[in-house]
């Protein structure tokens, strides 16, 4: 596996916390990968024109690292060939698994066919006018939460449940323009637009995995602007209520902002932890958690030895990160087990409202038949959360007991 050529690919540069060198590097086939010097120093070697044993000798030289040719050609086989990142090398590229998180995950349509509404939205993205909605935006939820005159015994009795779902889950759409729009504003085109369940909720996505393309600061631009678009849509049935005092539509602002907040939680995959990762450099985070926290701690007691010992931010940052999400983590899981024990109490209750919603639906009655449905979903999603928790854990195990019968053997990128 010697004299291989890396397909034509672009490179730019990133600091991280520490002030080390990244590069994010973009191949024709727009796959998209961060590497280190290492890496980057392998694919600069391979040229078509230079063995193994000679891309290890310059390597080694660059890196000042003792390299061996059979380390060059495990990074060729299990990163480079099965990316299709090798010239003349084909293979059958395995879908990668979504995250396990992920239930369910279905692309409707390429973005790109929305391109004229991009053009128009991108007006929204100007700096005057981001200030100014965002300023309307928090006087709204500011009068909201000063609000006395509501009664809200007779406005429960009110709401349209179906009406706050449409509403809801199109500020959820709309916020997935926004990231588009962002994108397509420095000339980005990204993939599909789809829905699909996470954790516990059913939302809209859109494969950004192209604004690799763009700098730090682009990159946090493109997460701000689904949570900017979705604040948006408060401010129109903001002023719907002012005409209409319909109590569905405070129900509604009340759940967008609630809806944006929880995308600011930064150990989820959602929209803070891209920015987060995107302005402090932190990557994967929930995959080296445990690891993460070990480094923190070991450079602690070394701290506590040698007093001049100067802990590194990185380390500092994915380590205070981790711990905080662990325990996150299992605040969520002890609530999760102790709503799962509260169902199972109550199944006879959970037994009669699925028939009650069998009988709507065969009677035609939509309106209660969502309102049931809404009411159920809700009532069972710690079930779902405890079950993906577990599967989690079980694929994790086998998934070590596997790897334990191959080679160990592992190159850092």
């Amino acid at each position: 596996m010697d004299y291989l050529k890396v397909v034509p690919y672009e490179v730019r540069e990133e600091k991280d916390l520490d002030g080390n060198t990244n590069y994010i590097v973009t191949f024709d086939n727009s796959t998209h990968m961060k590497l280190n010097k290492f890496a980057m120093s392998v694919i600069e070697k391979l040229d078509g024109k230079r063995s193994n044993k000679d891309v290890a000798f310059m390597v080694s030289n660059e890196i000042n690292h003792i390299v061996s040719a059979e380390e060059i050609e495990y990074f060729i086989k299990n990163y480079l060939i099965p990316r299709n990142l090798i010239d003349g090398i084909e293979v059958e590229v395995k879908k990668e698994k979504q995250n396990s998180s992920l239930w369910f995950h279905k692309p409707l349509f390429e973005s790109k066919r929305l391109s004229p509404l991009y053009d128009i939205l991108e007006v929204l993205m100007k700096n005057r006018t981001v200030v100014i909605s965002l300023l309307i935006a928090s006087f709204t939820c500011v009068f909201l939460s000063l609000l006395k005159t509501i009664n809200i015994k007779d406005g429960i009795t009110s709401i349209n449940t179906l009406l706050i779902l449409v509403l809801v889950y199109f500020s959820m759409f709309f916020h997935e323009l926004g990231h588009v729009t962002a994108a397509h504003k420095y000339n980005v085109e990204v993939g599909k637009i789809g829905v699909g369940i996470y954790l516990m909720y059913f939302l809209f996505f859109v494969d950004m995995t192209n604004v690799w393309k763009l700098d730090k600061k682009e990159r946090v631009v493109t997460d701000f602007g689904g949570m900017y678009f979705q604040i948006l849509t408060v401010i129109p049935l903001f002023i719907i209520y002012l005409f209409t005092s319909n109590f569905s539509l405070i129900i509604s602002i009340m759940m967008i902002f609630l809806g944006t907040a929880t995308n600011l939680m930064p150990f989820l995959r959602l929209d803070g932890y891209w920015l987060v990762s995107d302005m402090l450099g932190i990557q994967n985070v929930t995959i080296n958690s445990g690891e993460s926290i070990l480094n923190l701690i070991e450079e602690i007691k070394i701290k506590i030895k040698d007093k001049a010992h100067k802990i590194p931010l990185t380390v500092k940052v994915y380590g205070i990160y981790s711990l905080v999400m662990a325990i996150s983590t299992l605040i969520a899981i002890f609530f999760v087990i102790n709503s799962s024990i509260n169902i199972a109490y109550n199944f006879g209750y959970l037994k009669t409202e699925v028939a009650k919603m069998i009988s709507n639906l065969i009677d035609l009655n939509f309106s209660e038949f969502f309102v049931l449905l809404n009411e159920l979903f809700i009532y069972l999603i710690p079930i779902f959360f405890l079950i993906n928790f577990v599967v989690k854990i079980i694929s994790g195990i086998f998934s070590r007991f596997k790897n334990q019968n191959i080679n160990t053997q592992t190159v850092k990128m």
